[in-house]
C-alpha cells in the first residue's frame, strides 16, 4: 500500500491528541466504563479523518502546484 506508512503516521498523532485531550479534560468521569472507550475511539475516528483529509488536500494541492510552475 503506498501510503501505509503516512496513515500510521496519522493514526499515532490522533491517539496521542486525544489521549491527551482525554487527560487534561476538566469534565467528571463518567462511570460507564464502555461510554469512555467508545467517546475515546470516536474522537480518534474523527481526528483521524480530520488530519487523513488535510494531509491528502495538501498533498494534493502541492502536487498540482509542482506540475502547473512546470
Amino acid at each position: 500500500m503506498k501510503y501505509k506508512i503516512t496513515l500510521l503516521t496519522i493514526l499515532v498523532i490522533s491517539i496521542c491528541l486525544c489521549a491527551f485531550g482525554f487527560w487534561v479534560d476538566s469534565d467528571p468521569r463518567n462511570p460507564n466504563v464502555m461510554t469512555t472507550v467508545f467517546e475515546f475511539v470516536i474522537m480518534i475516528i474523527l481526528v483521524f479523518v480530520i488530519l487523513t483529509g488535510l494531509n491528502f488536500a495538501t498533498t494534493f494541492t502541492f502536487k498540482k502546484v509542482k506540475q502547473w510552475v512546470s
